[in-house]
């Protein structure tokens, strides 16, 4: 990029060449260009980036300036991380969150001069906060003021409490809406929680990451949620009515005789809501046959007699 710019100072600064680069005879990097076009040459600055503008921007920038949209002064954001239960996180819920963050001093009211006195007004910038420099010997750049590092006032007598910052350690609360279908990991933003700005210019924000503990019995994947539940030997064969529950309440089901291992049942719309919409998931059951370890004389007798007429599966072979 220096190269570049060395290319375009001793363009503009030989009569000659630039007459030349005018008249489309020569490039930004001072090599011969084919034909002539006119005022047309200008658009050799293209290679500085697209828009002849941001060759000065780059020039500011390497000298100390700005940008156009840099936010200076304005207070920084403050990351925290919250623990949200499951259903917490399902079914939404309002959150105290307490923030350790730079606040604005109380004894000079964010100032950073010592009560009692004043800033001035700086005498090398006259209080804009920037001053004008030449750089390379013909460009004109706006860079920020070092005698007041930006500021456009300076204390004489700084305050003892905050040390001239006009800032001190505090800690707030702060009340989180947390909507309900909130995910693991989502990232959360309070607007204009975050830390002060530098005398009038706008605070941070509050960034809240969100660690959701696990549930004893549910699971969850996107909106949808996962249940594992258990039937004996004779419910699976016979068919029942079983209570399940759901995020809600309980919901009475009926199952078919025959019920095989590992089957689902879905429940539709019992799940968690979409982050992106009013749709809800799906609740999905599994079923586990569970197979008593410990039969009683009576159950092994029961069952040889249901073995007797048994039909044997039919497995497979090599």
């Amino acid at each position: 990029k220096f190269s570049e710019l060395n290319n375009a100072y001793e363009i503009l600064s030989d009569e000659q060449k630039r007459r030349m680069y005018d008249m489309g005879g020569m490039d930004a990097n001072g090599n011969a260009a084919g034909g002539f076009g006119g005022f047309e040459g200008f658009q050799g600055f293209q290679n500085f980036g697209g828009d002849p503008s941001d060759i000065f921007e780059d020039l500011s920038s390497m000298f100390g300036g700005r940008r156009q949209n840099s936010r200076r002064g304005a207070g920084k954001d403050v990351n925290v991380q919250i623990n949200l239960s499951f259903m917490e996180a399902a079914k939404g819920c309002s959150k105290k969150v307490r923030i350790r963050k730079k606040d604005i001093c109380k004894p000079c009211a964010g100032e950073g001069a010592e009560p009692g006195t004043k800033r001035r007004t700086c005498p090398t910038c006259k209080g804009t906060g920037e001053v004008i420099e030449v750089a390379m010997g013909f460009l004109h750049v706006q860079v920020e003021c070092r005698g007041c590092n930006g500021q456009g006032s300076i204390i004489d007598s700084p305050c003892k409490r905050c040390r001239g910052s006009g800032k001190v350690e505090a800690e707030e609360e702060i009340t989180v809406q947390i909507r309900e279908g909130v995910d693991q990991d989502v990232r959360l933003r309070v607007p204009n929680k975050g830390e002060p700005g530098d005398r009038g210019q706008p605070p941070g924000h509050v960034y809240i990451s969100v660690n959701i503990k696990p549930h004893p019995f549910f699971t969850r994947e996107g909106a949808d949620v996962h249940l594992n539940y258990p039937l004996t030997v004779s419910q699976a064969v016979l068919g029942c009515k079983i209570k399940v529950p759901t995020l809600d309440k309980e919901q009475e089901i009926a199952l078919p005789a025959g019920v095989q291992p590992g089957s689902t049942r879905v429940l539709t719309g019992h799940g968690i809501r979409h982050m992106d919409g009013n749709r809800y998931g799906n609740l999905i059951v599994h079923f586990q046959v569970i197979v008593p370890k410990n039969a009683t004389d009576k159950q092994k007798d029961l069952i040889r007699q249901f073995a007797e007429d048994e039909a044997a599966p039919q497995v497979p072979r090599v």
